[in-house]
């Protein structure tokens, strides 16, 4: 009487942990690959935006240029000129993860820019208005935001995007409106101008270059770094189960060929 030897199935214990194993490679490699993320960015113009001046307290610049100011003197190191931003966030329709501002520098009679570090800081009062607002205007609500980097030629200056700027401006998302002071930081003499959101073209007393000016923009971004594509990682929140169900149907897949396998070899044995 002949004898069939039993086919070798990979039906236990062997195939609980080989499916495991499987799985577990699958997962780490979904971790490594990067998907596509959606990304939304906004770009807001003030609604506001005005300078005051240290040396003319009393008086009301709207209408001209944003002339910024530092003061190195015997009599003490300030920011003697600062620019005041009021933007509207009510358009926008997302969480703000990231944010970055972008001046444009002006020349001509007014002075070259220079290149210093602009501090960027929260002021929780909106409301102020740019044809009231004197020296010394609303007061800072917190530390530098992020900085504003200038360099000695007229165009457009711009920070990156910044997750902390983002996160304040998130945490006034709801309130509608948000405003920002800009002091220069770097120790010296200096005093340049940024075009304003009406681009008046004008300075006091001076004349304004280049004419075709550009008006002051915030851009917020509903991811850290304002990409459409980032990496599934151990730290990301979000799982990518889509991804992980399709490796994970392949790994299968795989799994059950090598026990057709393993039968067909056992029944010619």
């Amino acid at each position: 009487m002949s004898q069939h030897k039993r086919p070798y199935l990979i039906g236990g214990p062997a195939t609980v942990l080989m499916v495991v194993l499987l799985m577990l490679v699958t997962a780490g490699v979904a971790n490594a690959i990067p998907r596509a993320e959606p990304n939304t960015n906004t770009v807001l113009v003030p609604v506001a935006d005005v300078y005051v001046d240290k040396a003319n307290s009393g008086t009301n610049f709207n209408g001209y240029a944003l002339d910024i100011a530092y003061s190195s003197s015997a009599g003490g190191n300030t920011p003697s000129k600062v620019v005041f931003l009021k933007v509207d966030l009510s358009s926008v329709g997302f969480p703000i993860q990231s944010a970055k501002l972008s001046m444009y520098a002006l020349g001509g009679s007014c002075g070259a820019p220079a290149a210093v570090n602009i501090g960027i800081f929260p002021v929780t009062d909106n409301t102020w208005t740019e044809t009231g607002l004197t020296w010394p205007g609303p007061t800072a609500s917190g530390g530098v935001l992020t900085t504003l980097t200038t360099t000695t030629t007229p165009g457009r200056q711009e920070t990156g995007f910044d997750t902390t700027l983002g996160a304040w401006l998130e945490s006034q998302r709801t309130g509608g409106v948000a405003t920002l002071r800009l002091e220069i930081t770097t120790v010296g003499n200096y005093d340049f101008l940024f075009d304003d959101r009406e681009q008046t073209g004008k300075g006091v007393g001076c004349a304004v270059s280049p004419l075709d000016t550009t008006q002051p923009q915030l851009t917020v971004s509903s991811t850290p770094n304002a990409v459409t594509l980032t990496t599934f990682g151990a730290a990301d929140p979000t799982v990518n189960w889509p991804l992980i169900v399709g490796l994970g149907a392949l790994a299968l897949f795989i799994a059950a060929g090598v026990v057709i396998y393993r039968r067909r070899a056992a029944a010619h044995a």
